[in-house]
């Protein structure tokens, strides 16, 4: 590893407000082959072997680490409190950050929910403020497509179908009011404006 990540390492064994710590790693799932903060990765005639699901992030200076495939790759300079930069690998969802407010962020979330959660589209929506995950994410009836609902814990929302939430393994569960033709629109059957159907019942979103 290069100097950038011996200043890492000096710092976080150093005496350091927990706060900042948290601000520095940010989305960010390995920052450097630390000891208790990222397995070592191997290596291969000195460089960096990442492992299935993972990509290389490098600065061309001889900096390298691995992160989760997807990811992004960012490189600060002495705006990240370390004169020599920083390598960082920010987690999918997450976007390179930086200092404001005199606070430096190193991954900024691209999709923030009310509630704080961070929810890009590849992990799902923001549904009443709060994160739902993308396979309970359903398609609100009454919304020609324009809105969406979020399933209940237990259920997963049917593909192609509208406000339809169903267990795993049962998408029948609500065949009396499947409108994945986006039917609901035209008066035919469907769970209604404002009302999802749940285990073939049906229920108030």
């Amino acid at each position: 590893m290069t100097s950038s990540f011996d200043d890492l390492a000096r710092s976080l064994a150093g005496p350091m407000p927990r706060g900042r710590v948290l601000r520095l790693l940010g989305g960010a799932t390995i920052v450097a082959a630390l000891p208790g903060l990222w397995p070592a990765p191997g290596r291969a005639q000195g460089k960096v072997t990442c492992k299935a699901g993972e990509e290389l992030c490098a600065n061309g200076k001889g900096s390298e680490l691995c992160m989760p495939a997807g990811g992004t790759c960012c490189q600060f300079g002495p705006e990240s409190g370390y004169a020599t930069g920083l390598l960082v690998g920010c987690k999918p969802g997450y976007q390179c950050g930086g200092k404001s407010g005199g606070v430096f962020e190193a991954c900024k979330c691209t999709t923030m929910c009310e509630d704080g959660s961070c929810c890009p589209r590849s992990i799902g929506r923001c549904v009443n403020g709060t994160c739902c995950p993308a396979i309970r994410t359903t398609f609100r009836p009454g919304t020609r497509r324009k809105s969406v609902a979020c399933c209940p814990p237990g259920t997963i929302a049917v593909p192609g179908g509208t406000g339809l939430c169903c267990p795993k393994g049962k998408p029948k569960c609500c065949e009396d009011f499947d409108v994945r033709a986006g039917n609901d629109e035209i008066g035919t059957l469907g769970p209604g404006k404002g009302r999802l159907c749940v285990n073939g019942k049906l229920r108030k979103t």
